[in-house]
């Protein structure tokens, strides 16, 4: 059977990275399967098009009905999503058409969707600790009863797929950093964010608690997305639904050294005194500490590493060179001062 296989989030830092590894697979399931992309403007899908392999749309994805008709007039049968994880109008469209579908006759349907670690800390709510994605991780967030957005979504992905009777799994995305090979983003978030603010600010923040957030590099995590691909249309029995819960996590970083590593690599660029201020706690807004910054990482990627032998065991020795290419594209127009 050929699968018509839909990404989401194309154009993105991470969707782009895995439709990149998708496009190079030389053999195997993927390489039989059909592509097909969906992005939100037309100048995406005006550089998604320069690839050979892959069918791009503008696909707005808040509308159900574009959303079913799409679906139903390339028949795909297995839709990857990385929209947006929280965006639960979105999810619903998208399990809604592989349903549709599913009345239409089609069977062996699959939706594998994106959640964030964030849900799973002290910080968002979480009281269990530690928890592995070989246990109870979709009844432990229904245990907790609370609106918090993605977890309302992963609770919704598990229920609204077992009803439609599509076949669902969730991949769990930490704080990923690096390099992105797609054709649209190639950077992340955060990372950038805190070397452009710490620019903007002339000075680097060190907290007087460390935080240990979930990482990854984002080629590695793009390497698990295609993993998980080709473990499915190869039909091997790994985890579904309730219990199809993935942790990309290749390992936690120190954010101490990370703001250490952005000051380091700001003394080098830019030739400033690369001398941290540390900062209590109770100094930063509350909303701020959504963010990696405290955040302690509680997933333990038991079932994800039976399929990915990702090695990662701290920063990886290229972090600060990766943050002096940062700092180079930001192009400051005059040094910054770090005390």
């Amino acid at each position: 059977m050929v699968h018509n296989i839909l990404l989401t989030g194309a154009a993105g830092y991470i969707g782009g990275t895995i439709l990149t590894d998708l496009l190079a697979c030389q053999d195997g399931p993927v390489k039989a399967a059909k592509l097909f992309a969906a992005v939100r403007t037309q100048e995406q899908v005006e550089l998604l098009s320069k690839l050979a392999g892959v069918s791009v749309a503008q696909v707005d994805l808040l509308r159900k009905d574009a959303v079913e008709d799409y679906v139903h007039r390339n028949e795909i049968d297995f839709i990857v999503n990385l929209a947006p994880s929280f965006d639960l109008v979105v999810v619903s469209n998208l399990l809604s058409a592989l349903g549709k579908r599913r009345q239409d006759g089609a069977n062996d349907l699959r939706l594998i969707n994106s959640s964030v670690t964030a849900a799973f800390s002290k910080e968002n709510g979480w009281p269990f600790g530690e928890i592995s994605d070989t246990g109870p991780v979709i009844a432990k967030e229904k245990e907790i009863g609370d609106q918090h957005p993605v977890r309302v979504a992963d609770i919704m992905v598990a229920e609204k797929g077992k009803e439609l009777g599509v076949k669902t799994y969730i991949v769990v995305i930490p704080n990923v950093y690096g390099k992105g090979t797609g054709q649209g983003r190639k950077q992340s978030v955060s990372i950038p964010t805190y070397v452009r603010v710490s620019i903007r600010n002339q000075i680097v923040n060190k907290f007087d608690q460390d935080g240990h957030p979930a990482a990854a590099h984002v080629t590695d995590l793009a390497a698990l997305y295609v993993l998980l691909i080709e473990k499915i249309l190869q039909g091997d029995p790994i985890p579904s639904d309730e219990v199809g819960i993935y942790f990309g996590v290749a390992y936690t970083m120190s954010w101490w050294k990370v703001m250490s590593a952005i000051a380091r690599a700001l003394h080098s660029q830019l030739e400033t005194k690369a001398e941290l201020l540390t900062r209590l706690r109770s100094q930063v807004p509350g909303n701020f500490l959504w963010a990696a910054v405290m955040v302690e990482s509680m997933e333990i990627a038991t079932s994800t590493r039976k399929i990915w032998n990702v090695v990662g065991k701290g920063l990886p020795e290229d972090f600060e060179k990766f943050l002096e290419k940062r700092i180079q594209a930001f192009k400051p127009v005059h040094h910054a001062f770090i005390r």
